[in-house]
């Protein structure tokens, strides 16, 4: 029923369902490579993951962290970095639940970030994106949300595997159910 911390220099990698009550704060590496993580509100309390360094998103199938009752929310704080580099979608949420961004979040070229609901990416957050082609989550990063996207900080793109964009090229890089306030850095 308390916190459940991941120390700095340290790994924790989840390879199946994982239950933990509430909190969950990583300043080490957290790997996830397949299963679920779930987190559960105790005592009124909604559920939070609080990423302080890095957390890899390996899994390539539609899976869920956090799932619960509730609203939990993911943060990712100054200067740590969610990466999802594995093809596939994986999803980073359920329902209710928001996506703070204040650090890095690194989408590969054959990836998809889904998040649970709503995308909040602050002044300090970056949002990198691979592109190896135009096909969104096939050959290029691509972040979806299905709720209110609100943007701040910088997006940044990087070709991949020798590909060149041309003009006119389009990119769709954020599939968002509403979008609220823009970039104010382009890379």
């Amino acid at each position: 029923t308390g916190v459940l911390r991941i120390a700095p220099a340290a790994t924790a990698a989840i390879t199946n369902t994982v239950y933990l009550a509430r909190h969950l704060s990583n300043a080490g590496t957290l790997v996830w490579q397949s299963g679920t993580i779930v987190l559960t509100n105790v005592a009124g309390t909604d559920a939070h993951l609080d990423n302080h360094a890095t957390f890899e998103i390996r899994d390539g199938s539609n899976a869920y962290a956090p799932c619960c009752t509730a609203h939990p929310t993911i943060t990712n704080r100054p200067g740590a970095t969610i990466t999802k580099t594995t093809a596939g979608v994986s999803t980073l949420g359920s329902g209710g639940s928001e996506l703070i961004n204040d650090g890095t979040i690194e989408i590969g070229s054959a990836s998809t970030l889904s998040v649970g609901n709503v995308f909040t990416q602050g002044a300090t957050g970056r949002l990198d994106l691979s592109l190896a082609g135009t096909t969104g989550g096939t050959t290029h990063g691509r972040l979806l949300v299905p709720g209110v996207a609100t943007l701040d900080g910088t997006i940044a793109s990087t070709a991949a595997g020798g590909f060149e964009p041309s003009d006119g090229d389009e990119f769709l890089v954020l599939d968002a159910g509403s979008l609220s306030g823009t970039f104010a850095t382009v890379d």
